[in-house]
């Protein structure tokens, strides 16, 4: 049977009974003789059955509300054993833009000579663009997961040599390149308010991710001063490699009415470590022959804010 018609029965049954009720009362007034004599039992009898009528009001709307929630919220059962019933029960999509910039990390290089020592770089980076799109499960007992495509806008890379091992004096080589990434990952987010069973408008809440990343590098340039061939470019790379994240956060809700989706909105911080990315090791034409025994290359590191919007996709 329709939620609907199981409410209006419930509520049409009990007044009914309640009916029935005030009609006893007026009878057994009538019976005394006293109805007509005295309006103050009437007003008694009209007053009782307007409290019940009120009580039978505010009785179908908690009864209309508990019919409302998703079945799979009441009766169901979570990913992690605990009963959720909240409005956002069920898949989402999800968009995030915002800004990226590379972690302090170090480059390195082994220049062609066998002789030569391995050369360390400090790095420069630019501030970069970010943006992902992602479908994903919310079982609202404070647990979601999700799907990602992420994407690491180009970013140029100044590269100053710093240091060499075994130590030498130098002047040794700087370098210019420019890196752009994507990836995949698997995301978790843990909101703990809401696993304590608070469904408030605003959640904190943490994540954690792994995947794959694509790491790419254009063509890129040593330059040397002391050197017989004072600029020379290489060949750009690309390679996969293992990626992982970590994050906080927090959610604000959107409340659109009833059978209107909500809209979520996001904001945080997201550390990523994509793996490594470098450059090839075979020159362009025209800029010699020999070849790094290593190409240039640092560790991708990225500390990302963004913000998005997470869009339920089952209306209640």
């Amino acid at each position: 049977m329709p939620k609907r018609c199981v409410r209006r029965c419930w509520k049409d049954t009990v007044e009914a009974r309640i009916a029935g009720n005030g009609r006893k009362l007026l009878g057994e007034a009538a019976d005394a003789g006293i109805l007509a004599k005295n309006y103050y039992i009437e007003d008694f009898i009209m007053k009782n059955l307007i409290a019940y009528r009120l009580a039978v009001t505010a009785c179908a709307a908690v009864a209309a509300l508990a019919c409302g929630l998703p079945a799979a919220a009441q009766d169901g059962q979570g990913l992690f054993g605990k009963t959720s019933a909240s409005v956002t029960y069920g898949p989402y999509a999800k968009f995030e833009l915002g800004g990226a910039r590379q972690a302090d990390e170090e480059g390195f290089w082994h220049p062609p000579g066998p002789a030569d020592p391995d050369v360390f770089f400090d790095l420069s980076h630019e501030t970069t663009g970010y943006g992902s799109a992602a479908i994903g499960f919310d079982w609202m007992n404070g647990f979601r997961g999700d799907l990602s495509l992420l994407v690491f806008g180009e970013s140029d890379v100044s590269a100053n040599w710093s240091r060499t091992v075994p130590s030498d004096p130098g002047p040794h080589a700087d370098i210019e390149a420019s890196i752009r990434s994507t990836a995949f990952m698997i995301t978790g987010h843990y909101s703990p308010l809401e696993q304590q069973g608070k469904n408030v408008l605003v959640q904190p809440f943490l994540s954690a991710g792994i995947g794959v990343a694509r790491n790419t590098m254009d063509d890129w340039v040593r330059t040397n001063a002391a050197s017989a061939r004072p600029v020379r470019t290489f060949e750009g790379d690309s390679s996969t490699d293992f990626a992982w994240s970590a994050g906080l956060g927090v959610a604000f809700e959107i409340k659109r009415g009833r059978g209107k989706t909500p809209i979520i909105l996001e904001t945080g911080y997201k550390y990523f470590d994509l793996g490594t990315v470098a450059g090839g090791d075979t020159p362009l034409p025209g800029n010699g022959s020999s070849k790094p025994l290593e190409p240039f290359q640092f560790d991708n590191r990225q500390h990302v804010v963004t913000i998005g919007i997470r869009i339920p996709l089952q209306k209640y």
